[in-house]
């Protein structure tokens, strides 16, 4: 076989890697168990234990939950709120968030918005207590503010933000409620700009080839209320590239836990999860030092530079 017919070998199984493993990636468990642990979904990149200045004067919370199950919610000013059994009311705590509020980080030549996770769970070492499971996180964007109804169905079975019980797993909606209250004014829906499950979501309930999540460990910072153990970047050009701007309300929903798929995801057992962003006043975070590098593009990476070195060898020869 001649050299060009090998290198075009090397590079074909290299980028066949990268299809299997774009397919194998449609449902993905990401276990964020180590200090370095990171991971990337639908373009949004997932950061174990971001190091930041923490406390009051350092950090925006926008969104509150907690429930001694699967909990869901999103962040709004409007009261009351869908379900506040799951929702934390207080103002300063659960509100509207503008896209200028939202602290920025650079990575390469990308500008990330940045949502850090501050999750409180049980600091027992013995069993999974100390786990839960990030199942569900969608971001929406509108120049409304204060919308109140999440329409979509919150994991395979559990609709208890559903109108009438809906079972199907169609994806959210975020929208104002009607005068009844059930179901979404005509023309209100908000822009959906990222979806943590991957496109093409079956509608009777079967997640195999859509559903991904993030298992998360109190234990790895393990530092209590009002310190990331986890941070989340989303591509600033995202909204912008959608026409909205700095004025335009951000709508965060996340579900933690599958009260229906126990057996692989972890529900809360004690206190609330809370999502916050870095006040612009007070400084920015310190960010991670290089992106997160896909298993994907490594193998290409590898395919590569196996074809270089063999055409080095060949003209050394």
């Amino acid at each position: 076989m001649s050299l060009v017919s090998k290198s075009f070998l090397a590079v074909s199984l290299a980028f066949g890697a990268l299809v299997v493993m774009s397919v194998r990636a449609e449902a993905t468990e990401c276990p964020l168990a180590t200090a370095t642990s990171q991971c990337a979904f639908n373009g949004g990149l997932f950061y174990t234990n971001e190091q930041q200045p923490t406390g009051t004067g350092f950090i925006d919370s926008f969104l509150r939950i907690q429930s001694n199950t699967a909990e869901q919610g999103y962040n709004t000013s409007d009261r009351p709120v869908e379900d506040p059994n799951q929702v934390k009311i207080d103002p300063n705590f659960t509100r509207d968030i503008t896209l200028g509020e939202i602290g920025t980080k650079k990575i390469g030549a990308v500008v990330y918005l940045e949502f850090f996770l501050d999750i409180n769970e049980p600091a027992a070492a013995n069993g999974t207590k100390h786990n839960i499971t990030l199942d569900q996180l969608e971001v929406y964007a509108d120049n409304d503010k204060s919308l109140n109804m999440y329409t979509g169905v919150a994991q395979d079975g559990d609709a208890a933000y559903l109108p009438g019980g809906d079972t199907d797993y169609s994806g959210g909606r975020l929208c104002e409620a009607n005068n009844a209250g059930t179901g979404c004014k005509t023309n209100t829906s908000a822009t959906k700009l990222y979806d943590l499950d991957s496109a093409g979501c079956a509608t009777d309930g079967n997640q195999t080839a859509c559903d991904n999540y993030l298992q998360l460990n109190y234990l790895v910072s393990g530092r209590g209320s009002g310190a990331g153990d986890m941070v989340f970047y989303l591509a600033k050009s995202l909204f912008t590239s959608n026409g909205f701007t700095d004025s335009s309300y951000v709508y965060l929903f996340s579900q933690f836990g599958d009260k229906y798929n126990t057996s692989k995801k972890y529900e809360s057992q004690a206190g609330f999860e809370e999502w916050f962003t870095h006040d612009l006043k007070a400084g920015t975070s310190t960010g991670p030092l290089t992106p997160v590098q896909p298993a994907s593009l490594l193998l290409v990476g590898t395919g590569l530079g196996m074809v270089a070195r063999r055409w080095r060898k060949a003209r050394a020869a």
